[in-house]
């Protein structure tokens, strides 16, 4: 686990912004008597999710499109609007953020940030998106507006992030992971609020996603059995999922896959063998689990397991 607490100069801020968020720049003034953009930045590493509080003048943020062919990643971000007003653009999509809001969106396509106010605030989360695994339609939609964080999980987001970055030096390292997890599990709880899903035109699909990643850990979890728990036959579930880039089998065995993959690359769990990290999400041929393994992430569980350098680029 590491953190920070930076507040910069201009050229420092530039710097800084760069470091942390993949490419993540602030634009050159326009006019030579305007201040040029600074900032302040806290940080904290939890596991595979860092948090950010970040504060600033008002500024334009930009990841190019050669920055993101030159620093390539699979993180999404949660941006979570504290004072100020942020506009998140991306593609062709314009998205207000005010403050009690929160936006989520894809680094891997070049992005912008307008950020107005006087001293600004956004708590930031990011994560990889095999963290957050659900349907593709569903976060499509919710990348193309702002999500309530209010009230309910979002509102309990919004200040578990804030008081975990403020008090970061008081985070044990065996405790970084657990709250990064729980980080996670209340973005899904704030992005499957009622108020979220009452314009989604299927939310039963994010209501089965959900379910998942509960019983993840259950070796009986299969198509069947998840058929079975939302009573409907397993025709109909295969249905539900037939516009998605995967199969609740294929899903189920990603998301059993990014959890060995996050516990391989876990001190925490450093004793303890693949076999017994693999047998706990489900997977016990470990022939099987192996090539599956390999031919996700382009190396053996071992060969993750062996590599020095375990702290994540955000």
């Amino acid at each position: 686990m590491s953190t920070a607490r930076i507040e910069a100069s201009h050229e420092q801020w530039r710097t800084t912004l760069s470091s942390a968020f993949n490419g993540l720049t602030p634009d050159t003034p326009s006019v030579e008597d305007q201040a040029n953009a600074q900032g302040a930045l806290a940080s904290v590493n939890l596991g595979e999710v860092a948090a950010f509080q970040v504060t600033g003048d008002s500024q334009t943020l930009r990841r190019t499109g050669r920055q993101t062919r030159q620093r390539p990643t699979d993180l999404l971000k949660v941006c979570i609007q504290r004072r100020g007003l942020a506009t998140v653009r991306q593609g062709d999509r314009d998205i207000s953020v005010g403050p009690g809001w929160l936006a989520i969106y894809d680094i891997e396509q070049p992005y912008a940030i307008r950020l107005e106010g006087t001293n600004w605030c956004s708590d930031v989360l990011a994560f990889p998106r095999t963290a957050l695994s659900i349907p593709d339609r569903l976060l499509r939609s919710l990348m193309s507006r702002a999500v309530p964080a209010g009230q309910g999980p979002g509102a309990v987001l919004s200040e578990f992030v804030s008081t975990t970055v403020q008090q970061r030096s008081g985070v044990a390292s065996g405790a970084a992971e657990h709250l990064g997890r729980a980080a996670v599990d209340l973005v899904a709880a704030a992005l499957s609020g009622p108020d979220t899903l009452a314009n989604e035109p299927d939310p039963v699909r994010w209501q089965v996603v959900s379910f998942i990643r509960a019983h993840l850990a259950d070796p009986g979890l299969g198509h069947e059995s998840v058929a079975a728990a939302h009573h409907m036959s397993s025709r109909t579930l295969h249905r539900l999922f037939s516009t998605e880039q995967q199969s609740v089998a294929q899903l189920i065995r990603t998301m059993r896959l990014a959890a060995v993959h996050r516990d391989l690359t876990s001190d925490r769990l450093a004793t303890q063998s693949i076999t017994q990290i693999a047998a706990r999400w489900g997977l016990r041929d470990m022939p099987h689990f192996t090539r599956i393994f390999r031919a996700t992430y382009g190396l053996r569980p071992s060969d993750l397991r062996n590599q020095s350098s375990r702290t994540p680029s955000f």
